[in-house]
């Protein structure tokens, strides 16, 4: 079974910078729900889901959203009465979308099957 993940790129912190810690929240609260199934990344949130999620304020969710828009990172591809979708138009260098695979390259397990290992300590109170 493949999971995907997002890997941050060497120009994730210079476009942090540009659009702001709440924009880059937004984009990364996107980024972590988007569908990469059909190509382009698409994620299905709406502004007030998004700013339950993140703890904000829908207007300033808004706001943010307008910040990505445009640096290009997100495209709105909702229509009238439609539920919110939005194209996640982020490069590679910022943010990628990569598929783990539970096996190398050369069949061999990646990981292991036991559990890890874990470690408890109890610390006497004085």
């Amino acid at each position: 079974m493949a999971s995907e993940s997002i890997v941050l790129g060497p120009g994730a912190v210079g476009m942090a910078g540009r659009v702001g810690p709440t924009a880059w929240a937004v984009l990364t609260a996107l980024a972590l729900d988007a569908d990469t199934t059909g190509g382009a990344p698409i994620a299905r949130a709406s502004v007030r889901s998004l700013a339950v999620e993140l703890g904000l304020n829908k207007d300033t969710v808004a706001r943010a959203l307008i910040r990505l828009r445009d640096a290009r990172l997100v495209v709105a591809m909702t229509g009238r009465f439609e539920p919110s979708s939005y194209r996640l138009t982020i490069p590679a260098g910022v943010i990628s979308f990569v598929v783990d695979t539970p096996h190398r390259r050369d069949g061999r397990p990646r990981y292991s099957s036991a559990p890890p290992a874990v470690q408890l300590a109890l610390l006497e109170a004085d």
